[in-house]
């Protein structure tokens, strides 16, 4: 598979890492990124000048691209890139959205059948985005795929690496859920899609067990042999706007094109099974702390 990711971060990362038979390019926006990336044996360029021909080329002669750059100022900066440049998408695209183009806070389950009906600055550019994408590829007849995700956690990223940092307490709303996905699921899922003949439209990801931030950040710490988190309101000074914005919502997101249409379940069903993951791997990765 020849693979360009617009954004080579976290989840193109570790798609790279599992994935065998994979040639991996894409963008950056920092030389050092684009110099790190170059180390590991990927194609990187610096992303933001349409006249970059050797950025242009690896684009064009990719099967995938992989999209996890977010919207700037309501806009896809990636589509501007695109139509700028003259450059039409390959065969397939996936566009890593989010799940906060849903509405609700009634703590309900929002499948892919669910109106997109969130009203945040966030979910709202979101939506805005995945217009933006369907009508690049729908125009050059590319097939697209949008991948609604929710909370990103895996090795490197993780609670446990909060609370072993000296995090000392965390929101807590009762009644309030948020859903998770463990990065090495989305990459199962993004396999999963990229095998569907003639699969598009849009795939919600999401582990079995949506629960408090807080339930999380307690079994973190209970892994961890430390005491559990102090627990405070949302709007406490303490924590900062953008967790009351993020606490406010509250729903439970289930995947179900995805496991119902392609057969995926994800290996890691809850926080649990994923932070236990998580801490092995990051012990592995970092013997001496």
């Amino acid at each position: 598979m020849k693979l360009f990711a617009w954004g080579l971060g976290y989840v193109a990362g570790r798609f790279h890492e599992l994935t065998d038979n994979i040639e991996l390019s894409g963008t950056s926006r920092t030389i050092e990124s684009v110099t790190d990336w170059r180390g590991r044996g990927v194609r990187a360029h610096l992303f933001g000048d349409p006249g970059n021909q050797e950025l242009i080329d690896d684009a064009a002669r990719a099967d995938v691209w992989l999209c996890s750059v977010p919207p700037v100022n309501g806009r896809d900066p990636v589509v501007d890139y695109c139509i700028q440049a003259r450059l039409h998408p390959a065969a397939f695209t996936i566009y890593l959205s989010a799940t906060s183009v849903y509405g609700g806070n009634d703590g309900g389950f929002r499948d892919e059948f669910a109106p997109s009906d969130g009203t945040s600055p966030r979910g709202l550019a979101r939506k805005t985005a995945e217009g933006e994408w369907s009508y690049l590829c729908g125009a050059a007849g590319r097939r697209l795929g949008v991948m609604r995700l929710s909370g990103i956690y895996g090795p490197g990223r993780n609670a446990l690496q909060r609370v072993a940092a000296g995090q000392a307490f965390g929101a807590f709303l009762p009644g309030q859920v948020t859903s998770r996905i463990h990065v090495d699921d989305i990459v199962s899922g993004i396999h999963q899609i990229c095998a569907g003949a003639g699969v598009v439209g849009v795939f919600n990801m999401a582990d079995d067990y949506a629960a408090p931030s807080a339930v999380g950040n307690d079994y973190a710490a209970q892994l961890l042999g430390m005491p559990a988190l102090e627990k405070l309101p949302p709007d406490d000074p303490r924590l900062g706007p953008a967790v009351a914005s993020f606490m406010a919502a509250n729903r439970r997101i289930y995947g179900r094109r995805l496991r119902e249409d392609l057969g995926w379940s994800p290996q890691y069903p809850s926080f649990k099974e994923g932070l236990e993951a998580c801490l092995d791997a990051d012990m592995v990765k970092t013997p001496n702390q």
